[in-house]
């Protein structure tokens, strides 16, 4: 039976214990909050994993051209250095070094959740005795937190002087009748309707994708904004007079403002794998810290996603961030798992990443994408 063993680190000084240390201001990754160690044994085995909880804080320089690629960052704000700031919860499982195959795992996170193998049991899974290093990271900013979520912490587009606006569109069903309802699921955050926004949202219903939209009346439905502690997103519900009916389409249309920088998921993906495969070596205020981490040697690196986790890797590797800053490749292989021809809005303005294509819903939105096979294709 597999033992979750703390380790006790309060009798060190508090800034040991966030080991922060600041990197040149030119580095991806500029420095590191650790807020738990905490060593994963079980009985009849002579290996262990140290599982390592916290937050990276990044940079992007907005005139590199290699950051050209997350939408919208030269509209993001900057800090005196002109660099783009935000960060993303990350989660680090290290092998001791008897088992340790010199091999890096990114397990892309599902909607802010998902445990690996050592995390499950260290002995009945298979993949916790290979030896296997594993790195998670927070890539959804549209995310309540709480629930152990990985979450990352995108900064707001635009500035209050001259917020960026743009309609919204957001498609509702239920399974029973209902009201209040969260217009983007369960503990997920949407975009703040503007004044002129809220008072002009159009609301329309349909049993079928073709079938006529039926406008419902302004004054039939409402929407309230509340903000969760700590998030730059809020949560938006929906009251329709009556209730929501179970099975019908409902969209919802209004004028939003202040996106995220939602690639700067990728952005975090990317430069995390460089810091970790190539950290001590390009960045020597913060070997320190990483050999604290025990790191084996790390020889190769690996990314694996099931369903909306691999559609994020398929738009990695397809808008160009399965390479570095320094032109090194960060991923080996990528392994998309139930993605079909699936990509996902992950990368744009008014970005919706958990939105997924449904049989009877959110038909219309831009999930699936050319290309649709890996082979030479023609647009």
């Amino acid at each position: 039976m597999q033992a979750s063993v703390p380790q006790r680190i309060s009798a060190l000084p508090f800034a040991l214990l966030l080991l922060l240390i600041a990197l040149p201001t030119s580095a991806q990754v500029s420095r590191i909050e650790i807020s738990s160690r905490e060593q994963l044994a079980a009985e009849g085995v002579d290996y262990s994993y140290e599982r390592i909880l916290g937050v990276m804080h990044f940079t992007l320089d907005p005139k590199d051209p290699d950051n050209s690629k997350v939408v919208d960052i030269r509209h993001a704000p900057v800090n005196g250095e002109g660099l783009v700031e935000y960060s993303a919860d990350f989660k680090l499982l290290v092998p001791t070094a008897n088992i340790a195959n010199g091999s890096l795992v990114y397990m892309v996170n599902n909607r802010g959740g998902g445990r690996v193998a050592p995390e499950i049991s260290l002995t009945d899974d298979p993949l916790s005795k290979m030896g296997f290093t594993w790195l998670l990271t927070g890539w959804i900013n549209e995310l309540e937190a709480g629930a152990n979520r990985i979450l990352l912490h995108a900064p707001i587009v635009g500035s209050a002087q001259q917020p960026i606006t743009g309609d919204v569109r957001y498609e509702i069903t239920t399974a029973q009748i209902e009201n209040d309802v969260n217009i983007s699921g369960a503990g997920h955050l949407s975009y703040e309707p503007t004044t002129a926004g809220a008072r002009a949202a159009t609301l329309t219903t349909r049993l079928n994708l073709l079938d006529p939209r039926v406008p419902v009346e302004r004054s039939q439905f409402d929407l309230a904004v509340n903000w969760p502690q700590g998030r730059n997103q809020p949560v938006v519900t929906l009251n329709v007079d009556g209730g929501l009916r179970p099975g019908y389409v409902y969209e919802l249309i209004y004028e939003a403002m202040n996106p995220v920088l939602s690639g700067a998921g990728m952005a975090g993906i990317r430069d995390s794998m460089s810091l970790l495969l190539h950290g001590a070596a390009d960045d020597a205020a913060l070997a320190p810290q990483l050999a604290s981490f025990n790191l084996p040697p790390l020889e190769r690196s690996i990314a694996i996603g099931n369903s909306q986790s691999g559609r994020l890797l398929r738009l990695f590797l397809y808008d160009g961030f399965n390479q570095d800053l320094e032109g090194r490749r960060v991923f080996d292989g990528v392994i998309p798992v139930i993605t079909g021809s699936g990509m996902g809005m992950f990368n744009n303005r008014f970005a919706m990443p958990t939105r997924t294509n449904g049989q009877h819903e959110n038909l219309l939105f831009p999930n699936d994408l050319f290309p649709f096979t890996y082979g030479d294709s023609t647009d």
